[in-house]
């Protein structure tokens, strides 16, 4: 029995049941790619094979009434016949009558077809005066911009005919319009067009009058586009007078000098040259003059730090000289250029050199296939695209995106994406938005990079960084790695290209319809032989290689793209020996560009994200960025610190985890292992009833997810490993950038001390440094804390500890395969593992102190969030178990917790409560962990109850039919002990709610605030509004600008957010004095490295920096900055009269509190100083 519903499309992402479903559009492929989906009804059948949908209201024509026309019967009189006949009636207006009476032989037959004829010549003259119309509007705005495509975020917006012809305020409505007649200026300078710069100008300075609601003004790069028009035309002197006096007073009225001009522009090709020959006529004495930048902090926090600057040391100091790293920057720029970065595979081959041989050579001839398929399919929609596209449309024009690069390039995107969805999408796959976004931005990438290297940027880049790579190997000056490159970049602005020349993004919209116009050849011309597999020759049966379904994700439907399962197993089976990652993926080989703005960093030619925000809140970060630039540059030399330190493979964990991982994995060393040791899945017999079938399929579906998720850890172990090997032998470096909170990661995502326990294992330091005096028993009490044996022993006793079984760890660095294992059974088995081989190396050279060591020691932070809460509430009790206040032996603050709970549990009992008692025995340290520590993240009591529940389950001799009361019990008593503990805390925590509460819901503004280093934070949680798929209109590109916070989000996620920003700051600041101090630092948040013999001054560091954050009135800070932003002046609100006092006592209310700070408590910070276990 069938069950039938009707569901609307658009609803189906909240259906739970994964269906394939297929979009019947109204229009052609194409146009579906601008217009909307025609919303229907769509039959879902359930409980059936059947996969097919069948439209249930197909859309039918309108059914027009006609009006019916009048008709005259007439009589036809031949020679021979009569015939009745009936004709319809015209009306006669004055016109006709008036050719009737002046021309006596004028007859109707006549009337009518000069009627037909002046009908034909008023559509062409219509038709003529629009385009004469729509010429003079949008011609100046459209020319160019097929070659000059990297403004087309821009300048397709001004080419927008709106819905009702009302193209004069087109412009208003943007909000980059300096931006628009900047691209426009650039254009027309280049190509000498005069008449047109002139236009600009005026429309400039009648866009500037004061009663436009969006101003345009002028600047030197405004200016420095018209003196390029002018230097390359060919006027005499007469000629140039008029506009010379014209252009001088415009820059007196407009405040601009001629130095400015010349200064403060950004130039490509030859652009300077023609400027400064333009000012030299307007002044012939004229020779500019470039001010120096300002590179100084404009933070409290650094002004000592700025005073107390020393002589840094080189990181790479007798690492590597200049030449080699000339010779690693040419390999780096063609890997760059290149788009991909091909390595070896050290997956052990399955099959056979004839088998494999026999599968690399069909998937070779299919792929040969589809690239010619690609390229037809290609040309063929791109001319179909561009008739399509008419002038006058709302939308922007796709077409001029997919002629920037050469044909081969999109057919080159089109296949590596075809080679990835292939090996990886059968088992996990991203939505197929996302998919079409990333596709966009690579067209992007590429293209941004053609045009860099058009015009002259990249060579400039890479002159200047020869020049910063021979100061980063000296080293001899005060400098940072972003003041040398300021200065160097400074001196070669004044001559050529400018090096911050940057493209503007293309719209979100635009990288994702790039995006499916391209993924749609994929999934339309893309076939494959089912019968491809089999080596005997069978008849030919093609079916698509690639196709989209629907699959659960959470509690929405999500579109994803997958490969037909053959492709996947060719791919897979042909045992390919190399792997495939783009360039942004992997590490660099040479030192990374600093980072000096948001646009200008990290990798060395590609341009790298300084932030990891979507594109509506990063305009929004610009924004304030912008407004105050200084205050990035705390967070900006931070990070340059980070991707400074260089990096090198540990050889001896490599080669033992690749013989394990070769060996088919292994449990026991934890090693992920393939999804073919599971075997075939289970065989389901025809004769089998209904039970055993249910049974058979379950068993199945188990099976394949199990296999599922092994391949994917399978993979990704494959991918570290094999970069690992790629770069065994090798100096790295990592690149960092930032998430909206300031917490660091590195850009490349498979290798990186981020990463799992093998990650880290395989990471070491290329530096290496004498291990010193207690270098060794630092590697030693490093081993037994990554066991997680001796947590709550003090650092005396594990270094005891250590020595004791110092056989077992010689043991398994000599025996790591064979011996006791020891290693296998910590909390980080790779780690613990490297450290013996480390500690054995070092025994073995006879001279501990003076041995050259590269390995890094950790030191971590004790429940670092609740650390924070602490100090900002100056919690005595709180301060003491997180380890801010000095003791003898570590505190552990679920044990604390525990502790407290079990003092009011026994309380309860002498009161009579059979709750408590039933819990004798089951309050543990484990039960209430999970709850203690997402206290810092916000957690509510039902959360916590769900959490304590899950632990109480899994407890023994635990009576069920009480779970829920004791559940309920424990989490009342847990958050009862945190209030006590955390006492400032939780006050903090209900200020934080109700400030952020009355941001977003009655202010209905984000979350926003800046860090104590002067970071600027905005949560970037919004409602979203639903897009019609793909229409490209200026409206959609700009609302995404504009959107409404998501209220429950920004509240939740605000006092962790906080937090995090709090404990960004206090890295950053950790990482900018150990620079200064001159020993290597990285870090993993709230863990940080360095070398043996520097990890009391790191230590050191670190605790000062913690006092001085904490020092800082951080509170008052956020109250002061949320009043300003938020806050509501009763002189500068409208009240209505009618309930005005009304709306002032509720204005008031929410002002005070936004003002009402907490209280803290008694703790004395500078106690941290002295605090061994604070970090450790």
């Amino acid at each position: 029995m069938y069950r039938y519903f009707n569901v609307p499309c658009e609803k189906l992402r909240n259906i739970r049941k994964a269906l394939i479903v297929e979009y019947l559009p109204k229009m052609c492929l194409f146009c579906n790619l601008y217009h909307r989906y025609t919303p229907r009804l769509l039959q879902l059948r359930g409980h059936s094979s059947n996969t097919n949908v069948i439209v249930l209201n197909p859309v039918k024509r309108k059914k027009v009434k006609r009006k019916s026309k009048n008709y005259a019967e007439l009589l036809e009189v031949t020679d021979s016949t009569t015939n009745n006949t009936k004709a319809a009636v015209q009306k006669l207006n004055v016109n006709h009558f008036s050719k009737l009476v002046a021309q006596p032989n004028f007859t109707l037959d006549k009337l009518d077809k000069i009627y037909h004829n002046d009908k034909l010549l008023n559509e062409k003259k219509g038709a003529q005066q629009k385009l004469e119309k729509s010429n003079s509007n949008n011609l100046l705005l459209y020319q160019g911009h097929k070659n000059y495509i990297e403004n087309l975020s821009i300048l397709p917006n001004a080419t927008v005919t709106d819905a009702q012809n009302k193209q004069e305020n087109v412009l208003d409505s943007l909000e980059n319009n300096d931006k628009l007649i900047k691209v426009l200026d650039n254009h027309f300078s280049d190509e000498s067009e005069l008449n047109e710069i002139s236009y600009l100008a005026d429309f400039i300075h009648n866009k500037s009058s004061s009663e436009r609601k969006h101003k345009i003004q002028p600047n030197p790069q405004t200016y420095a586009y018209i003196f390029n028009c002018i230097g390359r035309l060919q006027a005499t002197d007469n000629e140039n007078l008029d506009i010379f006096k014209k252009i001088k007073s415009e820059l007196i009225h407009n405040g601009i000098s001629l130095n400015d001009v010349v200064t403060k522009s950004i130039f490509v090709n030859d652009q300077r040259m023609y400027v400064e020959k333009v000012a030299k006529m307007l002044d012939n004495q004229f020779q500019p003059v470039y001010s120096i930048p300002d590179l100084s902090y404009d933070c409290t926090l650094l002004t000592n730090f700025t005073k107390n600057k020393s002589v840094l040391p080189s990181t790479v100091e007798n690492l590597v000289a200049y030449d080699d790293v000339t010779k690693l920057l040419k390999k780096q720029i063609k890997m760059e250029l290149d788009g991909l970065t091909t390595i070896y595979s050290i997956a052990k081959r399955s099959k056979t050199k004839q088998d494999s041989k026999i599968l690399k050579a069909k998937v070779s001839n299919l792929n040969k296939i589809w690239r010619k398929v690609a390229s037809d399919a290609f040309h063929k929609n791109l001319k179909m695209l561009k008739n399509i596209e008419s002038f006058k449309s709302q939308q922007i024009p796709l077409y001029p995106y997919l002629i920037v690069l050469k044909p081969e390039a999109y057919v080159d995107i089109i296949m590596r994406k075809a080679q990835k969805i292939a090996l990886v999408s059968e088992d996990y796959s991203v939505s197929y938005i996302s998919m079409c976004y990333d596709t966009g931005f690579q067209v992007y990438q590429k293209y941004e990079a053609q045009v860099k290297q058009n015009n002259g940027v990249h060579d400039k880049i890479i002159q200047i960084y020869k020049q910063y790579c021979d100061w980063f190997i000296q080293r001899n000056d005060k400098l940072n790695c972003r003041e040398k490159w300021a200065l160097l970049a400074h001196t070669a602005n004044k001559d050529g290209v400018s090096t911050d020349f940057a493209l503007p993004k293309w719209p979100s919209t635009v990288f994702a319809a790039i995006g499916k116009f391209l993924l749609e050849i994929l999934i339309n011309d893309f076939k494959i032989n089912k019968n491809l597999s089999k080596y005997s020759n069978h008849n030919d049966c093609d079916v698509p290689a690639f196709f989209k379904i629907f699959r659960n994700n959470g509690y929405k439907m999500q579109e994803q793209l997958k490969p037909h399962p053959l492709v996947s197993q060719l791919c897979k089976e042909s045992d390919l020996e190399y792997l495939t990652f783009e360039t942004m993926f992997v590490p660099l080989l040479c030192p990374p560009l600093p980072w000096t703005s948001m646009d200008h960093g990290g990798y060395i030619l590609s341009q790298s994200d300084l932030i990891r925000l979507n594109m509506s809140y990063k305009q929004r970060f610009e924004k304030k960025v912008n407004s105050a630039p200084k205050q990035l540059f705390p967070a900006l030399d931070s990070l340059n610190q980070l991707g400074s330190v260089p990096w090198t493979i540990n050889s001896k964990i490599l080669d033992i985890a690749i013989q394990v991982f070769q060996n088919d994995g292994s449990i026991k060393f934890h090693i992920p292992r393939p999804p073919t040791v599971l075997g075939p899945l289970p065989h389901l017999s025809k004769t089998a009833d209904d039970v055993q079938k249910k049974k058979i399929m379950k068993a199945r579906f188990d099976l394949q997810r199990k296999k599922n998720e092994m391949y994917s850890m399978w993979c990704d172990t494959l991918y570290k490993l094999s970069l690992a090997n790629h770069f065994k032998n090798k100096i790295f470096w990592l690149p960092h950038n930032m998430d909206f909170r300031g917490r660091v990661y590195p850009i490349p995502p498979h290798l990186n001390h981020l990463g799992s326990d093998l990650s880290r294992s395989l990471l070491i330091f290329a530096l290496k440094k004498p291990l010193g005096p207690k270098g060794l028993d630092w590697l030693k009490i490093h081993a037994i804390n990554l066991t997680g044996l001796k947590k709550r022993e003090p650092i005396s006793n594990r270094l005891i500890y250590a020595n004791e079984i110092l056989n077992k760890i010689l043991d398994s660095a000599e025996k790591p395969l064979t011996g006791e294992l020891w290693w296998t059974h910590s909390d980080n088995p790779w780690q613990t593992l490297a450290t013996c081989m480390e500690i054995d190396a070092v025994l073995k050279s006879k001279d501990p102190e003076n041995f050259i060591s590269g390995f890094p020691i950790h030191q971590d932070g004790s429940c670092n969030g609740l650390q924070h809460y602490a100090a900002l509430g100056r919690d005595e009790i709180g301060a003491l178990s997180v380890n801010l206040h000095p003791s003898d032996v570590p505190q552990d603050v679920y044990s604390t917790v525990v502790s407290t709970i079990e003092d009011m549990r026994k309380n309860d009992i002498k009161e009579g409560n059979k709750i408590a008692a039933l819990l004798e025995g089951h309050v543990k340290r484990k039960v209430i962990k999970q709850t203690v520590m997402t206290t810092v993240y916000g957690v509510t009591m039902y959360g916590a109850k769900l959490q304590i529940l899950r632990q109480l389950k899994d407890a023994t001799n635990f009576p069920e039919e009480s779970l829920w009361e004791a559940t309920m019990y424990l989490s009342n008593k847990t958050f009862e002990a945190l209030k006590t503990m955390f006492k400032g805390a939780k006050e903090i925590q209900d200020w934080f709610s109700q400030c952020s509460h009355f941001i977003c819901k009655v202010r209905q503004e984000n979350m926003e605030w800046v860090t104590p280093l002067g970071f600027p934070v905005v949560q970037p949680y919004a409602n979203h509004k639903q897009i019609p798929k793909y229409k490209l209109d200026v409206k959609n590109i700009y609302s995404v600008f504009k959107l409404k916070p998501d209220s429950r989000k920004q509240k939740n996620a605000f006092a962790p957010n906080f937090i995090h920003s709090l404990d960004s700051s206090h890295m950053m600041l950790t990482s900018l004095h150990c620079e200064q101090e001159g020993i290597t630092f990285v870090s993993v948040h709230d863990c940080f490295w360095t070398h043996p013999c520097n990890v009391e001054i790191m230590n050191k560091v670190c605790r000062e920096q913690f006092v001085l954050l904490h020092s800082q009135p951080i509170l008052n800070d956020l109250s002061k900055y949320f009043y300003d932003n938020f806050g509501f002046n009763n002189s500068q609100e409208s009240v209505n009269s009618n309930n005005s006092d009304r709306k002032l006592k509720v204005k008031e209310k929410y002002n005070n509190v936004l003002l009402k700070v907490p209280k803290q408590g008694d703790f004395d910070i500078k106690k941290v100083l002295s605090s061994i276990y604070f970090f450790s």
